[in-house]
């Protein structure tokens, strides 16, 4: 004879569900964790493995490498020139007609500015002049050699000019190497900054996941607490010596507590990717233990070295200085300009190619051969001298750069106000956080006791369940209160490590 199986308790679906989520959260905060992972190896792990972590510690070498550009301002370069023409207008000298006249340059040499705005130039010359189909009858004997085969020159040149009033004596030029080297150096500063906030977010995503698998530890005790006295309660109706409202009250409580664990759970899980996230890996699980920071340790822990400014207020720094390079830089660009200029050169030539040994014709190797002789110099001396009319537009501009300027300076000024205020803030909250951390630990105590001598009264039906329920609600939260006040110290000195030396 079949029988139809009734209906099934709500109760005991509640036991059930409750029982095996507890199994299940203890299995996942014990089971996975295989191996120790100590904060400093985690971060090892964020340093060789992010990839943002990585490229902006690149970016920082790359702009600090970068900033010896500025030395390439003044440094020498090689130049070289080589030139063709071909003329076939007709001469208006009726003695020396040709077809064509061809001219031929080539100059190799070096160039260097110096700091105080010279810029001077060393080169070796040839020229090489021909005239195509020359008619030199009118001209007399001999000149039909010296028109009919190639004419050269080879000269070493030297030629100098400097400035004195736009870049006077090298004002441009030392601002162009600072400009380049601070702009450099900020952007290196800047990257530098990044990386180390990288690495204290990594470094709050690892105590992030050790508070959440606390947590999840604390709920799982809580919630066995809950279930003795659920079965106590339960326990004692049947034998008709409790209320049934004291076992509705202690269900109640075990339901709660069950809440607590999926949303302690949910909290592991998301801790975890992140904590994953930090060391490039796409995961919300961990298999390591992580290191349990004990409340003596926290005593003792020292507050990190602090340098004189902060990475990003280093870039701050450095951006003054390019702001003021730039600011140099475009006031001379707007002033008049007054160059002095000369240069000398020696001629490979005879005294006089008529009458001279080579018989009215010189070849290119007895040309360069004769290149060093002083016998033939040539000299260039000059003044250059420019000027702007829009005299207003030149005025406003300086006036823009001077305040350009002075806004950079007040803009550093005011981060470095926030950089001490954040430092003095950061000590302060530190102590007050070691204080309440103190003051929590010793509450947790004190709840712990005040349960226990609650439970054993209730056992001698000396006060009710209602008032151990609520003694237990008081106890988590003293402990969860003591793993905020925990993570919250250490979140400060994580943030603290900003103000450290690079990592």
């Amino acid at each position: 004879m079949s029988r139809t199986a009734g209906p099934i308790s709500p109760r005991l679906v509640t036991q059930v569900l409750i029982g095996s989520l507890s199994l299940v959260c203890l299995s996942a905060t014990q089971g996975k964790a295989t191996t120790d992972l100590g904060l400093k190896d985690f971060l090892n792990q964020v340093n060789q493995d992010n990839t943002g972590v990585k490229s902006s510690s690149l970016s920082s070498k790359a702009n600090e490498l970068k900033a010896n550009e500025a030395h390439l301002v003044t440094s020498p370069s090689l130049y070289a020139n080589v030139e063709t023409k071909r003329d076939t207008k007709i001469t208006p000298f009726s003695f020396l007609q040709y077809d064509a006249l061809t001219t031929q340059v080539a100059s190799l040499g070096v160039m260097q500015t110096f700091d105080l705005g010279m810029q001077a130039k060393l080169h070796y010359e040839l020229l090489t002049v021909q005239y195509i189909n020359p008619q030199t009858s009118q001209l007399g004997p001999g000149f039909g050699a010296i028109f009919s085969n190639p004419y050269h020159v080879a000269s070493p040149v030297l030629e100098i000019t400097q400035s004195l009033w736009n870049n006077g004596f090298g004002r441009t030029t030392r601002a162009s190497q600072e400009a380049i080297e601070a702009r450099n150096l900020s952007a290196s500063h800047q990257y530098q900054f990044a990386t180390q906030s990288a690495l204290v977010q990594a470094e709050l995503a690892y105590w992030r996941l050790a508070a959440a698998r606390q947590v999840i530890e604390v709920q799982n005790q809580a919630i066995d607490r809950a279930r003795k006295i659920y079965e106590w309660n339960q326990n004692r109706v049947k034998l008709h010596l409790g209320d049934e409202a004291d076992t509705l009250q202690a269900e109640a409580l075990l339901q709660s507590r069950g809440l607590d664990v999926l949303s302690a759970q949910n909290e592991e899980r998301a801790a975890a990717r992140a904590f994953n996230l930090a060391r490039n890996q796409d995961s919300d699980s961990v298999g390591e233990k992580l290191h349990r920071l004990e409340m003596d340790e926290l005593d003792s822990v020292e507050v990190p070295k602090r340098s004189e400014f902060r990475e990003d207020l280093r870039a701050a720094r450095e951006s003054v200085r390019a702001t003021e390079a730039d600011s140099i830089i475009q006031t001379e660009k707007n002033k008049p300009t007054l160059e002095a200029y000369g240069s000398v050169s020696l001629n490979g030539q005879p005294q006089n190619p008529l009458t001279s040994p080579y018989n009215g014709s010189v070849s290119l190797s007895q040309t360069l051969a004769l290149s060093f002789a002083p016998n033939r110099p040539s000299y260039n001396v000059g003044v250059r001298f420019s000027m702007p009319l829009a005299f207003e537009t030149v005025s406003q501009s300086q006036e823009a750069w001077r305040q350009e300027k002075m806004a950079a300076e007040l803009n550093y000024e005011r981060k470095l106000l926030e950089q001490e205020d954040t430092w003095k803030d950061s000590v302060q909250k530190l102590t007050e956080s070691r204080q309440h951390l103190r003051l929590s630990q010793e509450l947790e105590i004190t709840q712990k006791k005040k349960l226990e001598t609650e439970k054993e009264r209730l056992k001698r039906g000396r006060t009710t369940t209602y008032q151990v329920l609520l003694f237990e609600q008081d106890y988590l939260f003293s402990q969860l209160g003591r793993i905020k006040d925990q993570i919250a110290l250490l979140n400060i000195l994580a943030q603290m490590k900003l103000f450290g030396e690079s990592r």
